[in-house]
């Protein structure tokens, strides 16, 4: 396998351009330096200043009017960054109070750090204008952020008429990098609502993420920094009280108590630990409609699976995904009692990334007692490429937790991952196959992709194949299980699939009111793996205006192939339909108004043919926001199917408040309603969380369920949580 994924690698274009870094040389503080928001420490006297910011966005060939200044500091412990924001005005765009939330869409400075200097990934720490913190992890694949890693920090604002100053100080010992690298990569974002503009100390292309740590300058300290011991320990305790109506149980009182614990072992490892974890103040999925043969997928939202998942995640490409973390743990949307985990992540040498990840659940009801371990590697090869290597195993465990020997699930895999240093080529080579009971046939993945990203042409083509048997135990392969509803049993069907996405993006002159024209196609086409015959397929060409007040105005039209396998009930239909092959388009149009102003709202239509019959879907959102701290909004789906007379029609309507306060800057409460005819349920959740210290938490959570149907009482559940973060 290894040749194959690197013969791949060499017919890739190689690209080496410079990049043009800037370089910073940050100062040694030999005085505390008071987190304030007002620099008067020497420090920032004696620190060399970055400026001359550039625009990314709207457009990247100039500098920004509204001009940052920027300085860096260091001592034994801490990594300090502050900042002068220019010209901002008293209309500045503030969403929220609450961290990690609505962040790009306020006014906000934000610094971007690559420790290992790899152009590959790294961390973001960001504030907005009010004060809110922002962290996150960049994808070492993708360059894109995610909020969902946090940590503990330091910074605060201050305004002096018209300038925001901001003052960060990120501890050394959260960071993961080499104790001999003295050159970091780094850049500074500016996010500004009022001028509707994003700048950037080292230059980015506006192709490409603003936060890409691929154009990232240069710091270079003038002594290498070292990490220092790091334990973190999390306690929580936990007092709830649950009633469900359906089963007529009296209501239940609990109490539960666990601990997560965080050590680095390394300059560049972590090691996680995590007993008896408790996702109670985890705010429930968003509810989604679903009028395809397949189950919906939910994004990761437990916090022990988010640290540091950009490990694990980016194995494999949908929709074959070898691991995906919420099939641990979950049952059909219910939380499955896990006793402990525990989680090694970081890198070995400069070039050598690995992760290892073992979970331990409970026997609960009819479901057995499961363990999972997952060990990845990620080698880097070249500029930013990597090969990449998982081995995942789901092991069924009897009484006493004794593995049992007919009850396993494996599967391991390889990767290849090609980017040219300038990130225009992307190329990728993947195989995975599964270990499975009886050893059936074909039980392997083969996936190949080659992309280029241009300025205005952009093209991505992606190839794979799933076997009929391929399995991961702790993945998803939705589209392999298909239902026979006569025979009340689930099929695997492998196929192949061609999937791709050519568009081109027009740019107009400075002073037009549309800033983009993207027009692009995007056909997707699945086979059989007998004889290649055509199962489905699906062509999008979509059109997208991107307006300069930061509107958006879509239109498409979409055509549809599906040949039926089995009968299929469409929901609220009064018979199936028959399995045979159907054909039919769409016409869709949607239009975003400028989320900057304090009232925003979306509306979305589709029209044409659904199977035999006819579908009309409306939908919309009206959000107001009282700045900065309440945020009230709506979100209404509708489906109207009509089907031949047989068959009948049905409406499907979808409705889902939100109201979001902010009292401080460490006191929320969010009340988020779902009204879902589809699923017949009315679903409440309300939470109040209280951040009494940085990183530790009071949450007080309310969840109630009702049918649709006639407003009946299903199960209601009261939870007091408390968690403490303590450094040791």
């Amino acid at each position: 396998m290894l040749p194959f994924l690197m013969a791949f690698g060499l017919l890739l274009p190689v690209v080496a351009t410079a990049q043009g870094e800037r370089q910073l040389v940050p100062t040694l503080a030999t005085e505390t330096i008071q987190v304030d928001g007002h620099l008067l420490e020497a420090a920032w006297q004696q620190a060399p200043q970055a400026g001359d910011f550039w625009q990314v966005y709207p457009v990247d060939t100039v500098k920004v009017a509204n001009q940052t200044a920027v300085w860096v500091a260091y001592d034994a412990k801490h990594l300090y960054i502050a900042a002068k924001l220019y010209d901002v005005t008293s209309r500045q765009v503030i969403q929220t109070l609450k961290r990690d939330t609505e962040y790009w869409n306020s006014d906000a400075f934000s610094v971007i750090l690559d420790p290992l200097h790899k152009r590959m990934g790294g961390y973001i720490f960001g504030v907005n204008a009010a004060g809110a913190q922002y962290d996150g992890l960049l994808d070492e694949i993708t360059g894109d952020d995610s909020p969902d890693w946090d940590t503990k920090w330091y910074s605060a604002v201050s305004t002096d008429h018209d300038v925001l100053t901001v003052e960060i100080a990120i501890p050394l010992n959260v960071l993961r990098f080499n104790r001999n690298e003295k050159t970091w990569g780094i850049n500074f974002v500016r996010t500004d609502m009022t001028r509707n503009t994003f700048s950037v100390w080292n230059r980015v292309p506006n192709q490409y993420t603003f936060v890409t740590p691929a154009y990232a300058g240069e710091l270079y300290w003038p002594t290498a920094p070292q990490s220092t011991r790091n334990l973190v320990v999390l306690p929580y305790a936990k007092s709830s009280a649950m009633r469900d109506a359906t089963a007529g149980e009296p209501g239940l009182l609990r109490a539960d108590a666990g601990v997560d614990l965080k050590m680095r072992v390394g300059p560049s490892l972590n090691l996680d630990l995590t007993v008896n974890p408790d996702f109670s103040q985890v705010e429930v999925d968003q509810q989604v409609t679903n009028l395809d043969r397949f189950d919906p997928t939910f994004p990761e939202r437990r916090g022990f699976f988010l640290e540091n998942s950009d490990v694990f995640s980016g194995f494999g490409i949908w929709p074959a995904q070898p691991f995906n973390s919420r099939t641990i743990g979950l049952k059909d949307g219910k939380q499955l009692p896990i006793l402990l985990g525990t989680k090694l992540s970081g890198n070995l040498t400069e070039n050598l990334r690995i992760g290892l990840f073992n979970i331990q659940t409970r026997r609960h009801a009819q479901e057995k007692a499961q363990n999972y371990t997952v060990a990845v590697f990620r080698r880097r090869l070249f500029k930013r490429s990597n090969l990449s290597g998982m081995l995942t195993n789901r092991q069924g465990m009897g009484d006493g937790f004794t593995p049992e020997k007919s009850s396993y699930n494996r599967t391991y895999g390889l990767e290849f991952n090609y980017h040219s240093e300038d990130g225009k080529w992307v190329g990728l080579a993947q195989h995975h196959q599964s270990l499975l009971p009886g050893k059936p046939a074909d039980r392997q993945y083969y996936a190949l992709s080659l992309q280029r990203n241009g300025k205005n042409l952009q093209a991505i083509t992606y190839w794979s194949r799933v076997g009929q048997n391929f399995n991961p135990g702790s993945g998803l392969t939705p589209r392999h299980q298909v239902y026979d509803l006569l025979q009340d049993t689930v099929h695997r069907i492998g196929f192949y699939q061609l999937w791709g996405s050519y568009s081109y993006t027009l740019y107009p002159k400075q002073g037009n009111r549309v800033l983009r024209h993207r027009l692009e196609l995007q056909p997707t086409v699945y086979f059989g793996l007998e004889r290649v015959q055509q199962q489905d397929g699906t062509y999008n060409l979509n059109y997208t205006a991107s307006m300069a007040n930061r509107a958006q105005l879509e239109g498409g039209i979409r055509y549809v192939t599906v040949q039926l396998p089995f009968v299929f009930q469409v929901p609220g239909a009064k018979e199936p339909l028959p399995a045979t092959q159907y054909r039919f388009s769409r016409v869709r149009a949607a239009y975003q108004s400028d989320p900057r102003k304090a009232f925003s709202w979306s509306a979305r239509v589709e029209n044409g043919g659904f199977y035999s019959g006819s579908i009309q879907s409306y939908g919309g959102s009206l959000k107001y926001r009282v700045q900065p701290w309440g945020t009230f909004s709506v979100d209404v789906t509708q489906h109207f199917i009509q089907l031949p007379e047989a068959y009948g029609s049905s409406r499907l309507t979808l409705i889902s408040p939100r109201a979001e306060v902010s009292f401080r800057q460490n006191l929320f409460w969010t009340t988020f309603l779902q009204y879902n005819t589809q699923q017949q349920n009315f679903n409440v959740n309300s939470r109040l969380q209280w951040r009494f210290k940085p990183m530790s938490d009071v949450y007080l959570v309310y969840t109630d369920n009702y049918t649709t149907m006639d407003l009946g009482a299903l199960n209601r559940g009261l939870v007091l949580k408390v968690n403490y973060w303590l450094n040791l």
